[in-house]
């Protein structure tokens, strides 16, 4: 009962953060921009591409399987089509009625709260869609985002003030969450999956029910805010990732086993910073900060989910990719693919007797 009301009561403060974040951006925002005009105005076309990775980023041959998909421009479903529009048809913005539950504009809008945001039209280079999209992502931005991001991208909008950790900064192009080896740009998959599910445990929330359209768009439109985004160096495929182990289901002796091995991994890369229980308290967890000099906690692995996701393949997708901009790593080179999975299953351990000591 105690672990289901503090589950509750972190629900309830992230969406009450994430309430009075939209409502600073909404209004501060309108108040500063009230002599502005149409913000799309003079906007210049930028070229019009798919979202395929570079030729020359090669996937690496170590690990087999792939339960993130194979599609190298990170769109899914939103598929290959060149207009970027994908199955959003020719024209995703025509509207029949009144604005979206979600509350989003027309695309022909004069949004007056968003004039100050940077134009689309600053950023070329073949990796982005289509004008139109970005533009709409403009108006979304200034919506959904601006709030705690900021109108600059740089992670201090309004909203953000005592928020731990740190709204993301849009304009290092470093991203935690990605698909990507460590130092590489997230593919626009990656960035679809962040606004759609949120950021567990933080101030970010999931904009599940957002349309499609207005995910894909501001998940184009963040990419203005970096120079990072216009070298091609820092695109890459996103790394083949194995599935979940059958052992983790029907095989209790090798679980068993692997569980040994992971604590002895666990002890000797991982322990110092998430603690010998894996509570995050370890001996260097005070100290540490990520690269912009902000105090950053070691995630509490006992817990049933980390930032990133709730399942243990997302453990192992954080271990292999590390999470850029901060003291967590990238094992990917230093530990084999079935080490990896040991120490998954040693988490995995630590998860289940967290549950047991305080499931009453």
């Amino acid at each position: 009962m105690k672990r289901s009301v503090r589950l509750y009561a972190t629900i309830t403060g992230a969406c009450v953060t994430g309430a009075l974040a939209l409502f600073l951006a909404q209004n501060i925002g309108a108040q500063s921009t009230d002599s502005e005009t149409d913000p799309f105005a003079g906007a210049a076309e930028t070229e019009s591409t798919s979202g395929a990775e570079s030729e020359s980023a090669a996937e690496p041959p170590e690990d087999s399987g792939d339960d993130w998909g194979d599609d190298d421009g990170g769109f899914g479903d939103f598929g290959e089509d060149d207009s970027g529009f994908g199955d959003f048809g020719e024209d995703p913005f025509a509207e029949t009625g009144s604005d979206s539950a979600a509350g989003t504009a027309t695309a022909g809008t004069a949004v007056e709260a968003h004039s100050v945001l940077p134009a689309p039209s600053s950023l070329k280079n073949d990796k982005l869609l289509n004008a139109e999209l970005l533009e709409r992502g403009k108006v979304v931005y200034g919506q959904h985002c601006s709030g705690c991001h900021g109108m600059e991208g740089d992670g201090n909008g309004p909203g953000a003030y005592g928020l731990l950790p740190k709204p993301r900064d849009f304009t290092t192009g470093v991203y935690k969450f990605r698909s990507t080896p460590s130092g590489y740009l997230p593919t626009d998959e990656d960035l679809v999956r962040s606004i759609r599910q949120g950021v567990l445990g933080a101030s970010m929330p999931a904009y599940g029910l957002m349309p499609e359209r207005d995910i894909l768009a501001v998940s184009q439109y963040l990419k203005v805010f970096s120079e990072a985004w216009k070298d091609t160096s820092k695109y890459a495929a996103p790394l083949s990732l194995p599935g979940l182990p059958a052992w983790f289901h029907n095989d209790n002796d090798t679980w068993s086993k692997r569980v040994a091995e992971g604590r002895e991994l666990y002890n000797t890369y991982c322990a110092a910073c998430h603690g010998d229980n894996g509570d995050g308290k370890g001996a260097a967890s005070g100290a540490l900060v990520d690269n912009w000099n902000h105090p950053i906690k070691p995630a509490d692995l006992r817990k049933a989910y980390i930032r990133s996701g709730r399942n243990l393949s997302d453990v192992f997708k954080a271990i292999t990719t590390g999470l850029d901009g901060t003291p967590m790593v990238s094992f990917r080179e230093s530990l084999s693919v079935e080490e990896r999975w040991s120490l998954v299953a040693y988490i995995d351990s630590m998860r289940l007797k967290y549950y047991e000591d305080n499931k009453k």
